[in-house]
């Protein structure tokens, strides 16, 4: 209730106390009055309240309730969702004051009745104000408090102009948004209306459309659409409404959108004849003295004198006046021609019938009952269920219907719960025959089903919301593992009551070890849809789950101590906490998995935590530490590039600056030296540099073609190597021919050697000097510092001139690492013969041996797989290959069994086949052998091909034994004098491309071999003193199959197969070549140009004596 007598102990007081304090309205002030006492006060409290009251004096219950106000705590209520506009009045707010003594009273504005709100922060106006409170007695609200101004702050700030702009726009689909509506006139129809048209305004508005904004929300009563304007355009058809959004009770740009707009362009066309023509005429609806007004349609609508019968009367609508029996309708004339139509034009269509009093008279008649209401709630009624009676007595009652209006059927008042059982009946009734209808009538129905309502239900929850819930053993569940209503305990909930499991929501907080349940109860057997409000309720204590535990990984501050002295390298794989200095949450342990170098001065730690209590274990969190030492040591004498080696940056050395450096070191800068390349190329000689020695740090794993060596006084040559017992992987130690290398060191860990040297000092008595050959000359003294440093091993002989010498030859110190054995010497297999091998024996790396060696290799090898350049550099004279368990396929490219051996004279596989032994890279760069004896083929069933035409073998021998099963011969190695068993190659059908060339001062007998064909060139450059014996039935010769120079260099038409070219071919500079064939003529399938100009004259020509001469024997 209001009260505008009450006591405010003066107003000018109560300003004094708040300094400039400014009313957002000026007019004076009301001061409302609303009783919160609880509906449930007894009798007796409410007169033992009296009895107080009426026992004080007046002045003692003024004191009595200044003081209970100055104790008084009071909020808005809901406060995190309104904005100020929305703090309209009491019952806005909440307190804590004693509500069965006391009122408490808000000052309000005196003509709008809302709360008067007093500035508060100028920074922010819009989430802050004061407002003036008292209180009064429940008994007598005449006596109250003083006024007390109180602050509020942080309410919802209302939407800035960039949030109006979005909120206020229309949907260019159907004119509407969520919250504003482009809304026409109901008779207005932009397609039936020109542009202009909906410009019209009347009393200052626009006649046809209004922009407002939807009331289906509580915040849209403090905006206000302002600035509405529209600009039609009748030649486009078109029309752009505009407007702004505006925040109603702030005048502040940042509170008002920017001009929105929405365009509509689908007025009508105009047609000025038309339109003219209907302004002209009238019109009437035919025969309308005998038709009801409910019956009347558009077609009966006629002109009063006749129309072009070209044209069409239009109706757009037809609006029936049943009240006063008349229509009114909107027409156009549209042209059928055309189709072009006039303006719409508004006519009155008057002359229908009446019929009333039967209506009035039984609305005083009807009554309304519910079948089964006992047990329907009133808020579920439906009309199915509903009756009505009472029409008997009124006439023609048939044509009366009751139609259900408005809201239909609705429950008077859900709140009271005396009102909450009735329900309200909203009708009226209509004649079918004239169509009449009555006024809106209600009716009510009592005694339906009674049921609780949200805030009895909301009452009970406020006083046992927080007892309900508990979770068994919580310390050893995560909350990811509460996902359901049934992994709760419910208990102090009252067997009336249940939880809505249905909206039951468990929300997992981000600390991810407490959780938040969101729920709300209902009525058991109540009405369904009813229930309390939601409420939280919070559960603490939870397991840490894995993803906490990442989140306390990433969080950890890690950083190594004392780096500013060390390198970054230094902490390769340095896994030990106590290094490095670590900020953590004292909950969980720290386990580092790997430390690597990123960069120069950075490193990368990989770690784990552990959670301390349950041991989950977090994933892999990677953090940099930087700023460590830097050095540029070593820079100034190598090259070098930084590479990823197991996932730290090291330096891969590429170059050597400083000539006379011949220690390889294992730090460059601020890298470890993990890889060499080629550091030491052809080093130039001098009187004190006639040879080296070259030692690698340890630390280094790597080293590929690290010295390339050219045998040649003009350079220094290699004579010792040291590795370190990091080195893992080999590739190449040596390139290039080093037959004076003396000594090499390494150690039995290596893990992949490729290829170590190509050659090495074997000639010398280990009690002689130790020489380094040339072909002209020879050196035993050495200058070279490294030699005398690091060498003494070999090179432990000093001279009287600082110089050094060494004994005997190549001496090859394999060390024990210590480590896992990878790789041994195997001096088993021959007398002073030293096989380098893997340490399961399967791989041979080298061999090396003495001067007092054997010069044969006969022996069994045991080997699965065989390094490149594992027989190099021996003086072997012969070898019969012997190695059964030697796997030759998939063997990587540019890899030769045998290469470098400079007085291999004999080469033969006894205890092999052919598809035993690797012929395809079986040798590079041997041309010393006298014989080389192939082995046959395993059967006479196979394809038993002779051929290595993608790339021959870079060989030569004088002496060749051929597979006797051999089918097929095309070319395989560079060249061979002699084939020593041609006549048991009884399984020789074809010959290929250069199968026998460059020979000369040979014969070759093939009347043993069942040959069938000879292809081009097979005997290509045999061009001296050759003499050929063929067989037989030999199914086809081709074209030119021996010839070595051709006249006029026509080469390019050897390969051409038009006979005419090939007749154009002239063979020169044979010398005593001759054929002899056992046929009697050439055979049809042979080419007449086998021999050229020699064999095409006739079917039997022989040749020219001297040159090539053709013998026919059958």
């Amino acid at each position: 209730m209001e009260n505008k007598n009450l006591k405010t102990n003066d107003s000018k007081t109560v300003e004094s106390k708040v300094d400039n304090e400014k009313k957002v309205r000026n007019t004076s002030p009301t001061w409302k009055i609303v009783s919160i006492a609880s509906a449930a006060l007894g009798v007796a409290t409410v007169t033992g309240v009296t009895a107080l009251a009426t026992s004080l004096s007046t002045e003692r219950k003024h004191q009595i309730l200044n003081k209970e106000l100055s104790k008084a705590k009071i909020d808005i209520i809901d406060k995190e969702s309104k904005t100020k506009a929305q703090v309209l009045s009491i019952s806005d707010f909440k307190s804590n004051i004693n509500t069965k003594l006391y009122t408490l009273l808000v000052e309000t504005d005196d003509l709008t009745k809302e709360v008067n709100k007093y500035a508060l922060d100028d920074k922010n106006p819009y989430t802050t104000f004061r407002a003036k409170f008292a209180l009064a007695w429940k008994s007598n609200n005449k006596i109250t408090s003083d006024w007390k101004m109180f602050e509020f702050r942080n309410l919802v700030p209302p939407r800035t102009k960039q949030q109006l702009n979005e909120y206020g726009k229309i949907d260019n689909t159907n004119w509407k948004t969520k919250n504003v509506d482009l809304v026409f006139d109901p008779s207005f129809d932009p397609s039936k209306h020109l542009a202009h048209d909906v410009e019209e305004k009347v009393d200052g508005k626009y006649k046809y459309f209004d922009i407002t904004l939807k009331q289906n929300n509580n915040e849209n009563v403090q905006y206000e659409i302002v600035d509405i304007n529209v600009k039609a355009d009748d030649e486009k058809s078109e029309a752009i409404f505009s407007y702004k959004l505006k925040v109603k009770t702030i005048d502040d740009p940042n509170y008002i959108s920017d001009t929105l707009e929405y365009k509509i362009n689908t007025f009508a066309k105009t047609s000025t004849v038309l339109t003219a023509l209907i302004n002209n005429t009238e019109f009437e609806y035919q025969d309308a003295n005998n038709t009801y007004v409910q019956n009347a349609i558009a077609t009966n609508i006629v002109s009063k004198t006749a129309l072009d019968p070209n044209l069409e009367i239009k109706v757009n609508s037809l609006v029936k006046d049943f009240a006063n029996r008349k229509c009114k309708a909107r027409i156009q004339l549209r042209s059928l021609d055309t189709n072009l139509m006039s303006n719409e034009k508004e006519i009155e269509l008057t002359g229908f019938f009446d019929d009333r009093k039967q209506i009035n008279d039984a609305l005083g008649a009807i009554s309304f009952n519910y079948n089964d209401k006992e047990n329907t709630y009133a808020s579920e009624a439906k009309k199915i269920n509903l009756t009505y009676s009472g029409l008997d007595s009124i006439a023609k009652k048939d044509d009366i219907e009751v139609i259900y209006t408005g809201y239909e059927l609705k429950q008077e008042d859900e709140s009271n719960p005396a009102k909450r059982t009735n329900l309200l009946v909203s009708y009226k009734l209509r004649n079918n025959v004239t169509k009449f209808e009555s006024a809106n009538q209600v009716k009510t129905i009592s005694n339906f089903k009674q049921y609780l309502i949200s805030s009895e239900l909301n009452k009970y929850l406020n006083a046992n919301k927080d007892a309900i819930f508990t979770v068994n053993a919580k310390n050893d569940t995560e909350i990811n593992n509460i996902s359901n209503f049934s992994d709760f305990n419910i208990s102090a909930l009252d067997s009336k009551y249940q939880i809505d499991a249905s909206n039951f929501t468990i929300i997992k907080n981000n600390d991810e070890v407490s959780l938040d349940l969101n729920y709300r109860i209902s009525e058991k057997n109540g009405k369904p849809g009813i229930y309390s409000n939601f409420y939280r309720t919070r559960i603490t204590g939870f397991k840490m789950p894995k993803s906490l535990v990442d989140k306390l990984a990433r969080e950890v501050q890690i950083d190594a101590i004392g780096k500013a002295s060390k390198m970054a390298y230094e902490y390769w794989d340095n896994l030990t906490v106590s290094d490095y200095s670590i900020v953590k949450d004292a909950r969980v342990n720290i386990n580092i998995k790997s430390v690597k170098q990123t960069s120069g001065n950075q490193i990368s730690v990989k770690y784990t935590v552990v959670d301390a209590a349950k041991g989950t274990e977090s994933a892999e969190v990677t953090k940099t530490i930087s700023d460590f030492k830097t050095s540029d040591a070593n820079e100034k004498d190598f090259s070098y590039e930084v590479i990823e080696y197991e996932g730290n940056k090291a330096a891969f050395l590429n170059g050597r600056k400083t000539k006379e450096v011949f220690v390889v070191p294992a730090k460059i800068g601020n890298y470890k030296v993990i890889k060499c390349g080629t550091l030491f190329h052809n080093i130039p000689a001098t009187p004190n540099l006639r040879g080296y020695g070259v030692v690698l740090e340890e630390g280094i794993k790597e080293v590929s073609n690290l010295i390339m060596n050219t045998e040649s006084k003009e350079f220094a040559q290699i004579l010792a190597v040291k590795l370190p017992k990091s080195i893992e992987k080999i590739n190449n130690l040596i390139v290039g021919k080093s037959s004076n290398l003396a000594y090499l060191k390494m150690y039995d860990n290596v893990k992949e050697i490729n290829g170590l040297f190509t050659g090495f000092k074997n000639s010398i008595a280990k009690e002689d000097h130790y020489r380094m050959n040339f072909p002209d000359d020879y050196y035993i003294t050495f200058y070279t510092p490294i030699l005398a440093l690091q060498f003494g091993e070999f090179f432990g002989y000093w001279t009287a001139d600082s110089g050094v010498q060494g004994r005997g030859s190549f001496k090859f110190d394999l060390v024990e690492s210590g480590e896992t054995k990878t790789i041994k010497l195997n001096t088993s297999y021959i007398n002073n013969y030293s096989f380098l091998e893997s340490i399961d024996g399967k791989k041979l790396y080298k061999i090396i041996h003495n001067k007092e060696a054997i010069k044969t290799i006969d022996i069994e090898l045991k080997y699965e797989s065989i390094s490149q350049n594992a027989f190099s550099g021996l003086d072997t004279e012969t070898i019969d290959f012997w190695a059964p368990n030697l796997k030759i396929n998939n063997l990587p490219k540019g890899w030769f069994l045998l290469d470098n051996l400079t007085n291999l004279k004999n080469l033969k596989f006894s205890h092999h086949k052919m598809e035993e032994i690797p012929f395809k890279n079986l040798m590079d760069g041997i041309h010393t052998l006298n014989n080389l004896e192939l082995p046959n083929f395993k059967n006479d069933n196979g394809e038993n091909v002779l051929e290595n035409s993608s790339n021959k073998l870079a060989a030569s021998t004088v002496n060749i034994r051929l597979p006797e099963n051999t089918k097929s011969i095309g070319i395989f190695m560079e060249q061979f004098k002699t084939v020593t068993n041609l006549t048991s190659l009884t399984k020789l059908k074809l010959l290929k491309d250069e199968a026998f060339t460059y020979l000369r001062d040979t014969t070759l007998d093939f009347r043993n071999c069942p040959i069938e064909e000879i292809q081009q060139q097979a005997f290509w450059w045999s061009t001296e003193n050759v003499t050929i014996y063929l067989p037989k039935n030999i199914k086809k010769v081709s074209k030119f199959i021996l010839y070595g120079f051709v006249e006029d260099s026509k080469y390019s038409l050897l390969r051409n197969d038009d006979v005419t070219e090939q007749a154009k071919v002239k063979l020169t500079r044979l010398l005593n070549v001759k054929l002899v064939i056992k046929e009697s003529q050439r055979p049809a399938t042979w080419s007449p140009y086998f021999m050229a100009q020699y064999s095409s004259s006739s079917t039997n020509s022989t040749g020219v004596p001297g040159e090539c001469v053709i013998e026919w024997v059958a």
